[in-house]
C-alpha cells in the first residue's frame, strides 16, 4: 500500500500499525506510489497548499479508481479531492481552490474548529470496503471543514472525516486478516525479552542504579532485598486516549515524525 506523503500531512501516527500488516510505502511522488494495492490519503494541516502537490497524483488516482482498488480518502485528504476548497474568511488559507473532483461536494472552511470523539456503525458500504460493514468503530473528528458526509463511498474511493478508522483491531482484521500488536503491547514484548534474556541485575549495576528493585536474572540469581519500592510510573501519553486528546489540543493536529 502507499499512504501519499504531502508537504502538511497530519495525523501519520494512526496509520504506524499498518506497518505490522502489510508493506507501506510513503510515496512523495506517483512513481513511488505505483503499483500499490491501496492508495491512503492522510489529513493535511493546510489542504489547500498540498492540493497543487497532491494534483501531480491525479492520473494515478484515476487510473487506480478506474481498475477498482481501493482508496482512503481521510479529513483533510478528502477535502483536497472534493469539488472545491471555500476558505473566504482565511481561516487556513484565504481563497477559492479547485480540487480533483472525485468527490461531489463542496467544502467550506469554518472559523469555529470541529473537534469530538466518534462512535459510529459502518453502514452501506459496499466491494473492498464492504467487509467493514457493521462493524462499530471509533475515533475522532478534527477539521474546520464543512461539506463532508462523516463517510462517503465514490466506487473503491472511501472518504471519511474520521481520524483513526484503521486503528480499530476489528477493522484491521476486516481489511488485513489479523490485529496490529500495537505500540503498548510491542513494548511490553520488548521488555519481556529483555528480562528473560539480559542478567537486568548486573546491568543496573554496572549503571550505578541503585535503591530499586530488580527482576531475577536469567541465571536465577535473586534481586537485593530491602530496596524500596521504584515510584509508579507517570501515565503515559501513548495511549490510544492519550495521544488522541493530544491531538484534538494542536491547530490541526500533528504530523508527527515520518520514516526517512
Amino acid at each position: 500500500m502507499a499512504l501519499l506523503r504531502y508537504p502538511h500531512a497530519a495525523n501519520l501516527d494512526e496509520f504506524w500499525p499498518l506497518s505490522e500488516l502489510a508493506q507501506v510505502v510513503y510515496a512523495h511522488s506517483p512513481e513511488e506510489a505505483e503499483g500499490a494495492w491501496l492508495l491512503i490519503l492522510p489529513g493535511s494541516r493546510l489542504p489547500a497548499r498540498d492540493l497543487p502537490w497532491l494534483r501531480a497524483f491525479l492520473p494515478l488516482i484515476q487510473r487506480h479508481l478506474e481498475a477498482g482498488k481501493p482508496v482512503l480518502a481521510v479529513c483533510g485528504g478528502a477535502e483536497m479531492l472534493s469539488e472545491a476548497l471555500l476558505d473566504e474568511e482565511g481561516v487556513e488559507e484565504r481563497g477559492h481552490f479547485p480540487g480533483l473532483g472525485l468527490l461531489p461536494y463542496r467544502v467550506r472552511m469554518a472559523r469555529e474548529k470541529t473537534v469530538e470523539r466518534r462512535r459510529v456503525r459502518l453502514r452501506g458500504l459496499s466491494g473492498y470496503w464492504g467487509r467493514l460493514e457493521g462493524l462499530e468503530v471509533e475515533g475522532y473528528e478534527i477539521h474546520h471543514g464543512q461539506g463532508l458526509p462523516l463517510f462517503h463511498q465514490e466506487g473503491s474511493l472511501l472518504a471519511t472525516w474520521l481520524h483513526g478508522l484503521l486503528e480499530n483491531p476489528g477493522v484491521q482484521k476486516a481489511l488485513f486478516g489479523r490485529e496490529a500488536r500495537g505500540l503498548e503491547e510491542g513494548l511490553e514484548a520488548l521488555a519481556d525479552a529483555l528480562e528473560r534474556h539480559l542478567d537486568l541485575r548486573a546491568l543496573h549495576r554496572a549503571l550505578g542504579l541503585t535503591g530499586r528493585v530488580f527482576p531475577a536474572s536469567p541465571t536465577g540469581a535473586k534481586a537485593p532485598v530491602g530496596y524500596p519500592d521504584p515510584p509508579p510510573p507517570p501515565a503515559s501519553s501513548s495511549s490510544w486516549a492519550g495521544r488522541k486528546a493530544a491531538r484534538a489540543a494542536s491547530p490541526r493536529g500533528s504530523p508527527g515524525p515520518s520514516p526517512p
